[in-house]
């Protein structure tokens, strides 16, 4: 059978994980004034270096088969902060059928949602993440303010990153464990071997853009 992407990592569970945001934003300073000019480019994107815990081998032969898989940078994978699949806000327990309300274009650093409970006070809480498309169009962001719902089931949410497609009215958005597509960051994939048999790895990834 041949190998489809984006893969689902082996299991959700790793020691530690660094999740760096990065934003492309220049600066220029004069050397005389020290005024600075900011420019803001529109790029924003997710990076993770991800650490696994020791594995024996059974599992280990699992993320082996997987980092192979993926051919280094070639093919891509699912990935979310696994500190974070259920949101803070009522969404945890309460969702509804989140959507996007009405069509949203490139690049938008706010969104609309419908389709949630009425009424709802902080139904997602800054911090929480969403997920916007599926399979090789999904697309992790992070809500940026508190987002409670009016009496018709709609509220606004200022993401991180901002979108990176357009999209239609009423496209599904996914609040809880919510993933981005991502490749590795280089081509290696190592896995240590202790003398004891353990196994031990970890790696780096960027959102696939």
């Amino acid at each position: 059978m041949p190998i489809t992407y984006p893969l689902s990592l082996p299991n959700n569970r790793v020691k530690r994980v660094r999740i760096i945001p990065k934003t492309a934003v220049a600066q220029t300073m004069s050397p005389f004034s020290g005024v600075q000019q900011i420019q803001a480019h529109p790029g924003q994107w997710f990076e993770m270096e991800v650490e696994l815990p020791p594995l024996q081998r059974d599992i280990a032969e699992e993320w082996s088969s997987f980092f192979l898989s993926l051919n280094g940078i070639q093919g891509t994978f699912l990935i979310g902060d696994p500190s974070a699949n259920v949101p803070r806000g009522v969404a945890a327990t309460n969702s509804g059928a989140p959507k996007l309300n009405g069509a949203h274009n490139t690049r938008a650093t706010t969104i609309s949602l419908k389709g949630l409970p009425i009424n709802i006070t902080n139904y997602l809480k800054k911090g929480d993440y969403i997920q916007a498309g599926s399979g090789l169009s999904a697309r992790l962001h992070k809500v940026l303010n508190d987002v409670s719902s009016n009496a018709s089931g709609i509220a606004s949410a200022d993401i991180f990153p901002s979108l990176r497609a357009s999209y239609a009215d009423n496209t599904t958005v996914i609040v809880s464990y919510a993933k981005g597509l991502f490749r590795l960051a280089s081509n290696d994939m190592n896995l240590d071997i202790s003398e004891a048999l353990i196994y031990s790895t970890s790696f780096k990834c960027r959102e696939a853009l």
